[in-house]
């Protein structure tokens, strides 16, 4: 490893304690709600902390022009969550600008043309991809803001995708080493704050932390299987298996039961472990151990029977997803 990314790492922490102590001047602080039951005074500006951090690591290292995109008009995420940490934005509003948000980044050219090639040929989206874009977008990024309940598991989380994308293809880190390494130490260093174990107070991504991470991870995937055709995607949906069989659960739960689809809640994965007994560190395991699950399976199918069975073998899996996710919460009740 060289050198040089080790002399970056206090200057990543500086900058952390900096913003620290700056929200604890203007007391931006996490509001306990339905979700979130801390007792201990915590700061939402974890992701602010990230991306500070980051943009300082682009001035300084040849990043590939495509992943720094992502992750600069991702980062925009951070202006809308700030509000929304502050004063709450309607969901309907909320929505609009993560439209528009994500409308910036298609304008770039990352967008879903075609679903890769089949036996029979290459399965094109057309003028559907745009709409498809939106679709499968915004439903990564919400369902990665699902995730920001408990400590560590959202940035897990996102650690723990990206790396079964390495798995799968190998040239995604070794041709993008600073990239990914950089974001790798920052993301270690935001779990020291996020624990508490630097200072005396906790610092959480905030919703604009886990949208901007769900946001570049969603077009994470989309560069690496539209524009560098590294990875099939019938093959990388395995990877992001857990975050949409969570969403679509949630969400067909909550339709089910005739709830508001987009309250706070506590019919998370995670909150019906700990309901059940499970301890926070057991609760991280198993649901990371499930994104690793998922991508095994997943690969065993797509290169044992191919892209047409991976996505049938996808939708029942999310079936069972579905099925063992309603035994879970009924034990729970």
């Amino acid at each position: 490893m060289s050198i040089n990314y080790l002399y970056f790492i206090p200057i990543y922490i500086l900058i952390f304690i900096m913003i620290y102590y700056l929200s604890n001047y203007l007391n931006l602080v996490d509001k306990p709600n339905i979700r979130k039951k801390h007792k201990v005074k915590s700061f939402y500006t974890g992701g602010i902390c990230i991306a500070l951090a980051f943009y300082l690591s682009i001035k300084f290292f040849s990043f590939e022009i495509n992943l720094s995109k992502i992750f600069f008009y991702s980062s925009i995420f951070l202006i809308l969550g700030f509000i929304d940490d502050c004063k709450s934005i309607k969901t309907g509003n909320k929505l609009i600008w993560q439209i528009f948000i994500i409308y910036i980044l298609i304008n770039q050219g990352f967008v879903i043309q075609d679903l890769g090639k089949f036996n029979f040929g290459m399965l094109a989206l057309g003028e559907f991809g745009f709409v498809f874009t939106f679709i499968c977008v915004l439903l990564i990024i919400n369902s990665f803001n699902y995730t920001d309940g408990i400590d560590h598991l959202a940035s897990s989380i996102f650690i723990t995708t990206i790396f079964t994308l390495f798995l799968i293809n190998e040239k995604i880190l070794f041709e993008n080493l600073d990239f990914f390494i950089n974001l790798l130490f920052i993301l270690i260093i935001f779990s020291f704050f996020n624990k508490g174990i630097f200072l005396k107070y906790k610092v959480f991504l905030g919703n604009g932390g886990s949208m901007m991470l769900g946001c570049f991870l969603a077009f994470l995937c989309i560069y690496i299987t539209q524009i560098s055709k590294y990875i099939h995607p019938s093959q990388l949906i395995w990877s992001l298996a857990y975050l949409v069989f969570e969403f679509n659960t949630i969400f067909l739960n909550r339709i089910i039961l005739k709830q508001k689809v987009t309250r706070p809640g506590r019919d998370h994965l995670h909150y019906i472990l700990l309901g059940i007994g499970f301890k926070r560190i057991s609760v991280l395991f198993l649901i990371n151990f499930l994104i690793v699950f998922f991508y095994f399976i997943g690969n065993l199918i797509f290169n044992k029977f191919g892209p047409i069975m991976s996505l049938v073998f996808f939708v029942l899996f999310q079936l069972i997803y579905f099925l063992y996710w309603f035994k879970l919460k009924k034990w729970k009740s």
